[in-house]
C-alpha cells in the first residue's frame, strides 16, 4: 500500500495550527477534523487522534467519525504521576 496506512491527527497541533490554541471543540477544528475524515474514508483507511487526554467526550466524537486510535494521555506521564503518589506514601 502506497501512502499512510493510518495517520495520527494532534488534536493540539491542529487547533494551534489554525490559531485556536487549545480550543479543540472550535468548530473550524471540527471542520478539519471531518476533512481527515473524508480523506480516509475515500482512501479506506482509519485515522489516529491524539491529545484526547482531559477531553474523554471529544474522544467519542472522534471514534464515531470514523478514529481508531484516540491516545488517552502520555505514557511519561502516566509513570510520573505514579511514581508521585508512591512517594507521596512515605511523606
Amino acid at each position: 500500500m502506497d501512502g499512510p496506512d493510518m495517520p495520527l491527527v494532534g488534536a493540539n497541533d491542529l487547533s494551534n495550527t489554525l490559531g485556536l490554541p487549545g480550543q479543540l471543540d472550535h468548530p473550524d477544528v471540527m471542520a478539519g477534523f471531518q476533512r481527515v475524515t473524508d480523506a480516509c474514508k475515500v482512501n479506506n483507511i482509519y485515522f489516529r487522534v491524539g491529545g484526547m487526554g482531559h477531553h474523554p467526550e471529544l474522544a467519542k466524537e472522534m471514534i464515531a467519525m470514523g478514529a481508531r486510535y484516540a491516545t488517552a494521555g502520555a505514557d511519561m506521564t502516566f509513570m510520573t504521576k505514579a511514581a508521585i503518589a508512591n512517594a507521596l506514601k512515605f511523606d
